[in-house]
């Protein structure tokens, strides 16, 4: 149970893992780059840990981290792609923010009030910490200490 954000340029993800059952794990950090990518995961704690595996030998192609069943945001010139059920989905250029896990929808209902009191502001990094100490407040299975990774 965790939430990840990704911008255009950023991927943030938080450090809680909560089982089904509300039990809780070390913490883990759960966003990781390389020359070609960053991602961060969701979902189960095993397929995470394979996940960030293969970022770290390398592996530039969303479908390849897809087959390992990760829930998932990656970040690849300049696109977001969304993972899920061994799949990838690239997100339309136009929106500015994505989320996944189990507070994305809350995190993102936040940054979309957010913006809309700020005709043409950029997401920054403050409404982004705000996102994750909202979402934090509304639900026990996410944080508000969060990571973060550029884009290559």
């Amino acid at each position: 149970m965790t939430l990840v954000l990704a911008t255009h340029s950023k991927i943030y993800g938080d450090f809680k893992i909560t089982a089904d059952t509300g039990e809780r794990c070390d913490q883990l950090k759960k966003v990781v780059s390389n020359e070609v990518l960053a991602a961060g995961f969701a979902g189960d704690f095993e397929t995470i840990i394979e996940a960030i595996r293969l970022v770290e030998l390398g592996e530039g192609d969303p479908k390849v981290i897809a087959k390992t069943g990760v829930e998932g945001l990656i970040l690849k010139e300049g696109r977001i792609y969304l993972l899920d059920c061994r799949k990838v989905w690239k997100r339309p250029k136009r929106e500015a923010f994505y989320g996944c896990g189990t507070g994305s929808s809350t995190a993102m209902a936040y940054l979309s009030g957010r913006l809309s009191v700020k005709p043409r502001a950029k997401l920054s990094e403050d409404d982004i910490t705000a996102a994750f100490k909202f979402t934090a407040k509304c639900r026990d299975d996410c944080s508000s200490k969060f990571a973060s990774v550029c884009a290559p």
